[in-house]
């Protein structure tokens, strides 16, 4: 644990019933009754816990010196008796995403939490989603996890999680995410199929006779082949790969705060793969994620979106560039031998143009 200056902000103080105050940035999360929330959202009658609640809160726009709490263990620290989460993240040169971006991150508070899943946006009937699905055995170690992301256009989106490590994986988990998939106008699915995956795959496809599941042969989407894709070494690092050019250009709304959180521990591990390096902060809503990026490099994924992820991004960064230049006419090269164009060239130089 240490300490650190952070840049000026913007801060609001926050009065209690019970005489405490706190004094931080606008951004800044503090645990409520209904998990962390915002300071700026915290208004009089907001409940935290025991029965304390806020009782006034204080907006001051003057920029104002802060320091955080560096706490790499769960980022929860006590602040004057209020429980308080390190919003900032301490990336590394190994961290697949750079700690300048992370930190730049926008997340959102989800409009419904329940039975470990978020719900970030509502479902929308003209929308297309995907489900990529990471499982683990459920016992109590690492966790299985869902993202739902909204596919219909450029950037995507982050609308729904699910990360749980309770869950039976053979009889529970299936049900959730066919719950999920229908909810979301039966959504694409795309299972990791390594150990327990495969027989979620098989759940999904016999038993809870969800027909929109990713199949793939020889590690390609095809119309045959296995329910889902096996992570082999090639499938993640495209799968990271994409993933961190999605986030580096902005084109993948996160939304979950976890998703965050789990980045800034995801570092090259020594053979080359990433990995989670705090053990304290699994990746299994990070390995949903690379999982879609791995989707957007697949013809098929082109072909339903009608989106070449890769020429899309490479049009956005085309267009980026060209908002730098200078106005001003095309000149093809000609031009430099007439003075009135070229005016900066003196007699000199330009007989050297000759």
């Amino acid at each position: 644990m240490g300490i650190r200056q952070t840049q000026s902000k913007p801060t609001v103080t926050l009065m209690f019933s019970d005489q405490r105050t706190l004094t931080c940035s606008l951004n800044h999360l503090i645990k409520c009754k209904n998990g962390f929330q915002r300071a700026s959202t915290i208004t009089p009658g907001t409940r935290l816990y025991d029965n304390i609640t806020c009782v006034k809160n204080v907006f001051n726009l003057d920029k104002t010196v802060l320091y955080d709490v560096v706490q790499s263990y769960d980022h929860c620290y006590n602040t004057n008796g209020i429980v308080s989460h390190n919003c900032s993240f301490v990336g590394s040169s190994n961290t697949l995403i750079e700690s300048h971006i992370l930190n730049n991150i926008p997340y959102n508070n989800p409009i419904d939490e329940r039975n470990g899943i978020r719900y970030f946006k509502r479902p929308k009937n003209d929308h297309n989603y995907v489900i990529t699905v990471d499982v683990s055995r459920g016992r109590g170690l690492d966790y299985s996890a869902f993202s739902v992301i909204d596919i219909t256009m450029m950037p995507y989106e982050v609308v729904c999680t699910f990360k749980n490590n309770k869950v039976s994986a053979n009889i529970e988990y299936p049900l959730i995410i066919n719950k999920i998939g229908r909810l979301y106008n039966e959504a694409l699915v795309l299972v990791e199929n390594n150990d327990l995956g495969e027989s979620v795959g098989s759940s999904l496809w016999y038993d809870c006779e969800y027909e929109n599941l990713v199949w793939t042969h020889n590690e390609k989407i095809a119309g045959h082949g296995v329910i889902g894709v096996k992570t082999t070494r090639k499938v993640k690092n495209t799968g990271c790969q994409a993933l961190k050019e999605l986030i580096d250009s902005h084109q993948l709304l996160i939304n979950d705060y976890r998703i965050i959180q789990e980045l800034s521990v995801f570092v090259r591990q020594k053979k080359g793969l990433y990995g989670a390096q705090d053990t304290s902060i699994n990746d299994d809503l990070i390995a949903t994620m690379w999982l879609f990026g791995w989707l957007t490099q697949q013809t098929y994924f082109i072909d339903l979106t009608n989106t070449n992820t890769n020429q899309e991004l490479g049009q956005r960064f085309k267009t980026q560039i060209d908002d730098y230049l200078p106005f001003g006419s095309v000149s093809d090269g000609t031009e430099m031998y007439d003075r009135s164009y070229y005016e900066p060239l003196s007699d000199d130089q330009l007989e050297l143009l000759q």
